[in-house]
């Protein structure tokens, strides 16, 4: 009985580098579709953390503004018999109605400062360039004009969004801007107490903003902003009389 013998194949060199050829592009292919979903995912978790900053800072200006009494010169060198001369978009100080002491009495229509009911604070808003951040200043027991006497106390806040506010526009809008028709005319004295809405512009980054990171997720938005102390139409106690 003859035996046939089967001669032995090696793996050859061609094989091995198609192998590792092959092996090469499917290990890539799979490291580009992680590294896509890590861009995504990366970037989804941004846009909702600038989302909550930005919520965070349209309802904390929105709550200000609702109890706004009169709009007041940022700084000293800012103010003229009650006028504001010029308009820093950078920084907006107002003063608000915080609480009463009597709160039947500020739903009458008739009562008025004298009447001594109210609590004032003074609120500021400051955009910082160069920090990229967005300050809220608030002073206590002042009066309607912003004085303290050297009796009030005062805390900031930077939203917990350091370096991550890339630019922040405030333009407040006075009823005297506007002629009887309606059209909007060169106002060089706006007096505070003739505030008619707030409009506010910003832009908001993820994380830490670099210039230089093209690649920074960012959103802006632009809001207006009215006050239910000075619009004669919405107080309380007509609103009551509404329903």
């Amino acid at each position: 009985m003859t035996k046939i013998r089967v001669p032995k194949r090696a793996v050859t060199v061609v094989e091995l580098v198609i192998v590792a050829t092959l092996s090469c592009v499917i290990m890539g292919v799979g490291m580009a579709m992680m590294s896509r979903s890590n861009t995504q995912f990366k970037k989804s978790n941004d846009l909702i953390s600038i989302q909550r900053l930005m919520d965070n800072i349209i309802e904390r200006i929105r709550s200000d503004v609702r109890s706004l009494n009169r709009v007041v010169p940022s700084d000293d060198n800012n103010s003229n018999n009650g006028n504001i001369d010029t308009i820093d978009n950078n920084k907006i100080s107002f003063i608000v109605i915080k609480a009463s002491e009597n709160d039947d009495a500020v739903n009458d229509e008739d009562v008025n400062d004298e009447d001594g009911i109210f609590n004032y604070s003074k609120i500021t808003y400051e955009f910082n360039p160069e920090e990229k951040t967005l300050y809220r200043y608030e002073t206590t027991d002042c009066n309607e004009y912003g004085d303290t006497n050297g009796k009030g106390s005062d805390t900031k806040s930077d939203f917990h969004g350091a370096r991550q506010v890339i630019s922040m526009n405030f333009e407040p809008i006075f009823n005297s801007d506007f002629d009887e028709f309606g059209d909007k005319i060169d106002n060089p004295q706006k007096k505070g107490d003739d505030f008619k809405c707030l409009n506010v512009a910003m832009q908001i980054a993820s994380n830490e903003y670099n210039s230089d990171d093209s690649n920074a997720s960012t959103l802006s938005i632009a809001c207006q902003f009215y006050s239910t102390c000075v619009e004669s139409e919405l107080r309380i106690s007509k609103l009551r009389e509404q329903k």
